[in-house]
């Protein structure tokens, strides 16, 4: 099931969080050998962790978070207008309450193969909650810088966004600079594609799994 956690639950799904952190610290430090920083359990914890981000995730019924992203307005600090700014296009605004950046997604590195379709469903269910959330909170647009494998999903799942920056990084390897519009066709898309109902991605209470 997709859920939002709102800054004033982070202490109360502190859970949650703290699974999110673990996975990033896994892909992001391990797995990608990014320059970030983990700490003595192993969790990927930044300074934008720290301005009371926005989380959206996909949890079992379990409890477990399959996949996860951070969410914050443009209007303030954010990795774009901090670190990969020159993947912005001259004359472009990206600064605007309408627009919000995603950053750190992950999918649950830690499941094992058999259960891979699970996940992979916990990918274009966080993108049906993350649109609707949108729809439904006045945001028109989010933006995010991702690389390239992360581009073969958002084509499969179909919420391609629009390339607006690009810069290679290493031989076969760029990060892009995207923007996803917010609309109820994209939803009705993926959810035709994903099989899943609308239903099943509202946003839920989350009592049961709380820490």
């Amino acid at each position: 099931m997709f859920i939002s956690i709102e800054p004033h639950q982070h202490e109360k799904y502190r859970n949650l969080l703290s699974q999110m952190y673990q996975h990033r610290g896994e892909i992001f430090f391990h797995q990608r050998e990014w320059d970030v920083d983990i700490d003595e359990h192993g969790y990927e914890i930044d300074k934008y962790d720290k301005l009371n981000p926005l989380y959206l995730m996909s949890i079992n019924s379990f409890g477990t978070v399959l996949s996860s992203m951070r969410v914050m307005p443009t209007v303030g600090p954010t990795l774009l207008s901090d670190v990969f700014y020159e993947l912005i296009p001259t004359q472009t605004v990206v600064r605007s309450s309408l627009i919000w950046e995603v950053t750190r997604m992950t999918l649950n590195p830690f499941i094992e193969q058999r259960y891979r379709r699970g996940v992979a469903m916990a990918m274009w269910e966080i993108l049906i909650g993350a649109n609707e959330l949108a729809l439904n909170s006045g945001i028109k647009q989010y933006i995010a810088v991702f690389d390239s494998p992360m581009e073969r999903y958002y084509k499969l799942c179909g919420w391609q966004p629009e390339i607006i920056g690009r810069k290679n990084v290493r031989t076969n390897e760029d990060i892009m600079l995207g923007l996803w519009d917010v609309s109820n066709d994209i939803s009705a898309k993926m959810l035709k594609r994903s099989q899943l109902s609308r239903e099943a991605i509202i946003p839920r209470t989350l009592d049961r799994v709380a820490a």
